[in-house]
């Protein structure tokens, strides 16, 4: 495993050590729910994986899910869990508490017919060779885009560095 940052949003949080495991996934669509020690996979079916990852999060009363869209990469679905298990707490320490969270490794393709929105939210991912920039999406909906209002808006801070 390489050891790796994360700066989520550029938030003023600054970089955050993460653990991503290396996990197997099935090629089919469907939705990584956020467990200890192990996510736990759960197949889409014929649903789509947005709506998957709603219903199985639900359910399973999990805090963060992860809509994995067929052949998804391993190492992105591990870091939209990461990011969504981030945006999770600092949400949680706002006093928002807004469950369950589901992210998605791509864009997801959601109807806006049915109230979701995507949000995205680059994460810069950091290791001792490299750095990359990565996008995260949050599939969230209308209703609770009020209530993240506070936490989606930009930051107005000064840059500051970051040692190496």
């Amino acid at each position: 495993m390489t050891p790796l940052m994360i700066d989520l949003d550029g938030a003023g949080y600054g970089p955050v050590p993460v653990d991503l495991e290396p996990l197997r996934l099935p090629t089919r669509p469907g939705v990584l729910l956020d467990a200890r020690p192990w996510p736990d996979w759960i197949p889409a079916g014929n649903q789509p994986v947005d709506t998957a990852a709603w219903r199985a999060a639900r359910s399973a009363g999990t805090r963060v899910a992860v809509a994995c869209p067929a052949l998804a990469s391993p190492g992105q679905v591990m870091l939209a869990l990461a990011v969504g298990r981030l945006l999770a707490d600092q949400r949680a320490t706002a006093g928002i508490d807004l469950v369950p969270l589901v992210t998605c490794p791509t864009r997801p393709r959601c109807a806006w017919e049915s109230g979701a929105v995507v949000v995205p939210h680059p994460v810069n991912v950091l290791t001792w060779k490299s750095a990359q920039l990565r996008v995260v999406w949050e599939i969230t909906h209308q209703e609770q885009i009020a209530a993240t209002g506070a936490s989606l808006a930009p930051v107005a801070l000064w840059p500051t560095a970051v040692p190496a």
